[in-house]
């Protein structure tokens, strides 16, 4: 069986090269932007609620 850090590697990277998982989510309610300074990643977080369930 493969390390468990492997493997997240692994989907980690499938993930973000798949073009599905980059677009911009519209009407988002919350919009977050982070960097990691260790390595130069960037990543654009939005979030849409459900507002039925607040």
């Amino acid at each position: 069986m493969e390390d468990l850090t492997d493997v997240y590697n692994e989907i980690i990277m499938e993930h973000s090269m798949n073009s599905y998982n980059k677009k911009k989510l519209e009407n988002a309610d919350f919009c977050e932007l982070g960097h990691n300074p260790n390595c130069g990643d960037e990543i654009t977080l939005e979030i849409k609620l459900d507002r039925r369930y607040y």
